[in-house]
């Protein structure tokens, strides 16, 4: 619970340091209630890099980037984009639904340079260690829960990532005990 609310502290203050470095404030409609964008300075009038939506309404957005995928079955939090990328974060999800959505985004095309990193298969290699000798898999996966992952350097516990044929690609990334982060990006 402490890590899931330093993990949305964290997130909250980074989209804070980012808007601010932008130059602008974001404002939400009154009328509409939808977000506006953040201008950042820019070298000329007509020069639209730089802009950037940010969004904390829970609601799954209508871009160029969500139309690419399936819209998930999960509780939605803060989301951004601009015109390279889009990301939002996942809340209450777990392992399991995390790998079912990356068969989802596999059926809807993203099949090319799939790379997907599961600790169930970090359970599986290391079951053959002398180390591990012994040890069911179910007490495997909870010597690793032990360890906080990031200060191993280890990856998330579960990742996808996947691009599809018109050059969009998907970044899936589940934490145990804190939100799920979920990128598309263009080249």
């Amino acid at each position: 619970m402490i890590k899931k609310m330093l993990t949305i502290t964290l997130v909250i203050a980074l989209a804070l340091a980012l808007a601010l470095s932008l130059g602008g404030c974001g404002n939400k409609d009154k009328a509409g209630g939808k977000s506006e964008s953040l201008d950042a300075p820019s070298e000329s009038p007509d020069d639209e890099e730089g802009l950037l939506d940010v969004d904390f309404s829970g609601s799954w957005p209508d871009n160029e980037f969500t139309k690419q995928v399936p819209k998930p079955g999960f509780s939605l939090g803060m989301s951004y984009s601009d015109d390279k990328e889009f990301n939002i974060s996942f809340e209450d999800v777990t392992m399991d639904d995390v790998r079912k959505y990356s068969e989802k985004l596999k059926g809807a095309g993203f099949t090319e340079n799939i790379d997907v990193y599961d600790t169930d298969d970090l359970v599986s290699a290391l079951r053959d260690e002398p180390d591990f000798a012994g040890m069911t898999d179910e007490e495997i996966a909870a010597f690793l829960e032990d360890f906080d992952m990031e200060d191993l350097g280890l990856k998330p516990l579960f990742t996808f990532e996947a691009g599809n044929g018109a050059g969009y690609f998907v970044k899936l990334f589940w934490y145990e005990d804190t939100e799920t982060t979920f990128k598309i990006s263009k080249e």
